[in-house]
């Protein structure tokens, strides 16, 4: 005698690296690594004009490298709608840190919602 499970649908790892990194690991790497980086740059004699570029490069790194794992882990499962999510999502960040310097565009609307209001 077999017994007949349904088989539940697990989530796609993908899927939930790309929701971590946009609503914790970017807005809390854009909250505590402005004021470290600047600490570190002003005790090692950097001005600050040099700790923001290095600050952007932190920046850029971490959404190229959240976002690369998450488009290699979708393409690698054949889930193509979701590697152009992923695309879109990595546009958006790359869109908020250039216009507002943080890497989240999620935190990147609630500023521009407090600009507009």
């Amino acid at each position: 005698m077999t017994t007949s499970r349904k088989e539940t649908a697990t989530q796609s790892g993908a899927l939930i690296l790309l929701v971590l990194s946009h609503v914790f690991f970017l807005p809390v790497a854009g909250a505590f690594l402005p004021a470290e980086v600047l600490r570190l740059g002003t005790d090692n004699g950097l001005d600050t004009q040099t700790s923001y570029t290095v600050l952007g490069g932190i920046f850029l790194l971490l959404i190229l490298l959240f976002h690369g794992l998450s488009f290699r882990m979708a393409r690698a499962r054949g889930e193509n709608r979701l590697s152009v999510i992923v695309i879109a999502f990595f546009l958006l960040s790359l869109a908020a840190l250039a216009l507002f310097g943080i890497p989240s565009p999620l935190v990147a609307v609630v500023h521009a919602a407090g600009f507009v209001i």
